[in-house]
């Protein structure tokens, strides 16, 4: 689905499903990753997993959803690069272009949790709000400098 920011030139491993829905991954170091799970018009889902010498198999039951897509600006409208964004529990970045991508498990709550910040950069304040679901996407998302 591409609604994460995930660099396969940075080690992030992805794969497909086959037409049965079925996904492997070869080669992954041993150790705890967090599984995403994504598709086009369903919610994602992700869980935590420790690989080991004898790994479990994950089975995954993903629910209808909605994208959700909006930019991180400072207060000047400059975009903001590798924004964090946390909508209720789900966390993502922003992509190269300052965007977020989301996809909300429907039925859609009319309130939601967000909050939104820099990581390792001490140059703007965190923003924890909650906001009507139907005005997320109207206007940018403001970050306050320091």
């Amino acid at each position: 689905m591409g609604y994460r920011s995930i660099n396969k030139n940075k080690g992030y491993p992805t794969v497909q499903t086959d037409p049965q829905g079925r996904f492997r991954f070869e080669s992954v170091k041993l150790g705890e990753y967090v599984l995403t799970v994504e598709a086009d018009g369903y919610a994602p889902q992700h869980r935590h997993i420790k690989v080991g010498l004898e790994s479990k198999s994950q089975d995954f039951c993903l629910k209808s959803g909605r994208k959700i897509s909006n930019r991180v600006v400072d207060e000047k409208g400059k975009p903001v690069a590798g924004a964090c964004v946390v909508l209720n529990r789900w966390h993502c970045h922003t992509d190269p272009q300052r965007y977020y991508h989301w996809s909300a498990e429907a039925p859609v709550s009319e309130q939601v949790t967000l909050q939104f910040y820099k990581r390792y950069s001490g140059d703007y304040d965190t923003l924890k709000t909650t906001l009507p679901f139907s005005q997320i996407e109207r206007q940018p998302i403001t970050l306050k400098n320091r």
